[in-house]
């Protein structure tokens, strides 16, 4: 199941999966809605499978939930303890539709920009923290009180590559592994560019690193051009933002030819 994972790394809503796979119990049961290819990578038995409706509004974008309790009924009767939504980017409605008098209580305890995943109710210790800071609204420790961030940053990241096209490696801060880090960019004392460190990398999931989306490429475009290319050597630093942490292997020098008509 672990390389099944791995390979759908790409899938809109698998870190929704990776997540619920990481807390899943035995015995634990699953609900999907949307994305039903999303199914065959989950380790909990999934017992019932949603198509729900969509808003069309863009002013809204706002999803919504099947107008019939049918499959409210499901969840009791399947005993369902994890629900897993594909959204494509919709916000949640302000009334949960998984709360109903005399009903199982769900809890929502992780959320990106392609998945929502509720919990049944009452949560396990290891995700009552989530739950409280979804509710909060701070989904990650950067914005999050300071109760939140009492514990202190664990970076780490590796400056992989630079040439004349671009800039790689990864970045993350291994006590919010969920939460990308931003990086800094630099050539010599020269800020060149902060971007986040949230691009999916397969070898750093296989490596435990949560669902692996820690990597980051800056290309070298046409507004660095003549900065670049000018026939000197760059010396190309990396930070992670914030802090003065820098990434391993880093800096990394490049000495990029003179393009005619450039300079």
């Amino acid at each position: 199941m672990a390389e099944l994972l791995t390979v759908s790394g790409l899938s809109a809503g698998y870190q929704g999966v990776d997540y619920i796979n990481r807390h899943a119990r035995p015995g634990d049961t699953a609900c999907v809605f949307n994305g039903f290819y999303l199914a065959y990578y989950l380790q909990p038995r999934v017992t019932d499978m949603v198509k729900s409706a969509w808003n069309a509004d863009p002013a809204s974008s706002t999803l919504i939930w099947p107008s019939r309790e049918k499959w409210l009924d499901k969840l009791e009767e399947n005993n369902t303890t994890w629900i897993l939504t594909q959204h494509n980017g919709l916000n949640l409605p302000e009334q949960n539709p998984f709360e109903r008098p005399g009903g199982a209580s769900y809890e929502l305890v992780y959320r990106d920009s392609a998945a929502y995943v509720w919990r049944r109710a009452p949560l396990p210790p290891e995700l009552s923290r989530d739950a409280a800071r979804l509710a909060s609204g701070y989904p990650c420790a950067s914005r999050a009180p300071a109760a939140e961030i009492a514990a202190p940053a664990a970076y780490d990241g590796y400056h992989d590559t630079a040439n004349c096209n671009y800039i790689e490696g990864w970045a993350w801060d291994a006590n919010r592994p969920d939460c990308p880090v931003n990086v800094n960019v630099y050539d010599g004392d020269t800020l060149l560019q902060t971007l986040p460190a949230d691009r999916p990398r397969d070898d750093l999931a296989r490596s435990g690193m949560g669902a692996g989306r820690h990597g980051f490429r800056y290309p070298l475009g046409d507004r660095l051009m003549k900065r670049i290319r000018d026939g000197r050597p760059h010396s190309i630093r990396v930070t992670v933002a914030g802090s003065e942490f820098a990434l391993r292997s880093t800096p990394k020098t490049i000495n990029c030819p003179i393009i005619p008509g450039l300079q």
